[in-house]
């Protein structure tokens, strides 16, 4: 949808699109193809534990060192205070987007004696860049890692769109030219840029005549899905760049007559703990020594899952979403597969093939 705000309107002529969209939270990058107003996502990944945020937090730190380096006073300690000093980080960060310098001001921030003391420095972007250069680093190795994936070398990139108010920053721009090895120009305002998309798309799924106005979207999975084994490993189930929707079915090992337990993890560590946890998955067992599991991904990225009998039924399972105490999660990691008992694949089926989005 991010790409629809870009792509719209841009005649019949393919075009391969990088999607490149740093928010306040997390990094999602993807790699378009787009012919006319079909968009097909080819390949995509991201950090879910980099965004804006994370750059704030450095500008953060950085002011309280120096607060108590130049002020002679204790760290900063006080929750409305420390809140204030971030606002303020957050402030400088968008300036330094169209200034070399700016003044962070935060008055009050301590006390010596009865007179306050306030936080007053210049930063200039050299210190900022300095800070953040290696978040900005993480993303560039996330977007090789995209473009590796499908064998593309960064000349097959015909456009890049930027997405998420981060991407405003100058290193951000000149990280990506660099790598690039071309412009990046900013036809589509970062920060709207989700909001126009979602608009041109609302606009083609509610139309009447989808022979004046019509979007095709195709998309793949973003990360992978799987469970913990037992030595904490990750096995994967369905892999990054899985066409949408997907459906496929592993089979685990389980004792006969116990009930099975899984914690089901989204990402690319090899450590399940270090990934984003999804839910714990408890499964009933009959008496069977091993039990087939449906994953199946819905065009929209919608998880469900199945338990599949003897028979072929498949049987709806409910994934517990909520976050496991530290000492269930122990007793899943437990209960799982060992590493040579890890889920065997018996491949994708159904659902791989292109399907509209609703009425165009």
């Amino acid at each position: 949808r991010r790409a629809g705000a870009f792509g719209r309107g841009r005649g019949r002529a393919r075009k391969r699109l990088l999607v490149y969209d740093l928010g306040g939270g997390t990094f999602d990058v993807s790699v378009i193809e787009v012919t006319g107003d079909d968009f097909t996502v080819i390949a995509a990944g991201g950090d879910n534990f980099l965004g804006g945020l994370d750059f704030d937090l450095r500008i953060s730190a950085w002011l309280e060192q120096h607060f108590c380096k130049t002020a002679r006073g204790g760290p900063v300690e006080d929750p409305m205070t420390r809140q204030r000093v971030h606002d303020a980080a957050e402030t400088a960060k968008i300036a330094l987007s169209e200034r070399r310098e700016t003044r962070v001001h935060v008055p009050w921030v301590a006390h010596r004696g009865s007179a306050p003391v306030d936080l007053d420095v210049i930063l200039g972007r050299d210190t900022f860049e300095q800070l953040t250069g290696d978040l900005v680093e993480r993303t560039l190795f996330v977007t090789r890692a995209v473009l590796e994936a499908k064998q593309l070398p960064p000349s097959a990139v015909d456009e890049v769109v930027l997405v998420g108010g981060q991407s405003l920053t100058p290193l951000v721009h000149a990280s990506l030219e660099a790598m690039l090895g071309r412009s990046v120009p900013r036809e589509v305002d970062p920060q709207n840029a989700v909001a126009i998309g979602a608009a041109i798309v609302g606009r083609a799924i509610r139309d009447d005549d989808p022979s004046v106005f019509a979007l095709r979207f195709t998309e793949v999975l973003s990360s992978p899905i799987g469970i913990a084994l037992a030595d904490g490993r990750f096995s994967r189930v369905l892999d990054t760049n899985t066409p949408l929707p997907c459906e496929k079915t592993c089979v685990v090992p389980a004792r006969p007559g116990e009930g099975l337990e899984l914690a089901i993890y989204q990402g690319e560590r090899a450590l399940a703990d270090e990934n984003e946890y999804l839910g714990a998955l408890r499964v009933q067992n009959d008496g069977r020594s091993e039990v087939s599991l449906v994953f199946s991904v819905s065009r929209d990225g919608v998880l469900s899952l199945f338990s599949r009998t003897e028979e072929g039924e498949r049987i709806a399972l409910t994934l517990a979403t909520a976050d496991a105490p530290e000492e269930l999660r122990r007793e899943m990691l437990a209960a799982a597969p060992l590493p040579d008992e890890a889920p065997k694949d018996k491949g994708l089926f159904d659902g791989l093939k292109k399907k509209l989005l609703g009425r165009r």
